[in-house]
């Protein structure tokens, strides 16, 4: 059960992550982020996708 929630805020922290970095870079910040840790950030949204997806079907 922790396991479960560890990962739910895993995929959440991604997600706020990425909005935060967007909205940094759309008003000119500089972030200094790197390409593992937006590779992080991808696999763990695709997974919120999937999680959408079979809720949606």
């Amino acid at each position: 059960m922790q396991e479960r929630s560890d990962k739910t805020d895993e995929i959440k922290n991604s997600i706020d992550s990425v909005i935060t970095n967007r909205h940094t870079i759309a008003h000119g910040g500089n972030v200094g982020i790197t390409y593992a840790r937006i590779q992080t950030y991808y696999n763990n949204i695709k997974k919120a996708v999937e999680i959408l997806e079979d809720i949606i079907k």
